[in-house]
């Protein structure tokens, strides 16, 4: 979720005002689902830069706060929500981190799917980058992958998972020029995502997109880790 946040990604979520299936009276307002996006997004973002630590102070925002107002049957899906960011919270290993956000994506997606209309991000959908095989395409070409799965659980969309997916399981990494201290490591790690990629376009159930992406995030993680990444985390006022 780094790049400036995804800025037009982000804007065209926000103008899509969560059309309601119920009343306005009985749904969370838009501002709020905006903070829950928000503060999910934070710790998405540093799940993939591999920094435990951050995760946390947004993972317990999400863990504690309580929505008043929710229409009938919601709460359910809210503390599923809370439950997810809780283990976040509670995570000693960034792998843990990453399934339990996998799984925040999830819960956010489930209730969105229930409660909401005409969520489909027509808009979102950007075009993949290029296919060079080279090491910074690669990278950028895995977080816009990485953002279209992440689009594909929360709204929930079938079409920005399928691109995400796509992205992720496509181009591998050609060159033989890695200037880090385990290249094949680096390697390992890249050829894991594809992996990853081709099993995420196989899945249609929310649980298990939910997990698939949790490993993508730990994969992610690991090369930022190993090869001394640090995409930057951007601060949001959630």
């Amino acid at each position: 979720m780094n790049r400036l946040l995804r800025t037009a990604a982000l804007s065209a979520l926000a103008t899509l005002a969560f059309q309601p299936s119920s009343s306005p009276a009985q749904v969370p307002t838009s501002q709020r689902m905006w903070s829950h996006f928000l503060a999910a997004a934070e710790v998405q973002t540093a799940v993939i830069r591999g920094d435990l630590e951050a995760t946390k102070e947004a993972a317990a925002w999400l863990a504690e706060y309580d929505e008043p107002g929710l229409p009938d049957g919601a709460e359910a899906f809210l503390r599923e929500l809370q439950r997810a960011a809780a283990r976040v919270v509670e995570a000693t290993t960034i792998e843990a981190a990453g399934a339990a956000t996998g799984r925040i994506a999830a819960a956010c997606g489930s209730c969105h799917r229930e409660y909401y209309s005409e969520m489909e991000p027509t808009g979102l959908v950007e075009p993949t980058p290029g296919g060079k095989g080279d090491l910074a395409a690669h990278m950028a070409r895995h977080a816009w992958a990485a953002d279209r799965l992440w689009d594909g659980l929360v709204l929930p969309s079938n079409a920005a998972w399928e691109a995400g997916a796509d992205a992720f399981a496509g181009v591998p990494l050609d060159t033989d020029d890695l200037a880090f201290d385990n290249p094949e490591g680096v390697r390992a790690l890249a050829n894991r995502t594809h992996e990853l990629g081709r099993r995420a376009g196989l899945e249609t159930e929310p649980s298990l997109r939910a997990r698939t992406y949790g490993e993508l995030l730990s994969a992610c993680a690991a090369c930022h880790q190993m090869t001394g990444q640090k995409p930057a985390i951007k601060k949001l006022d959630w």
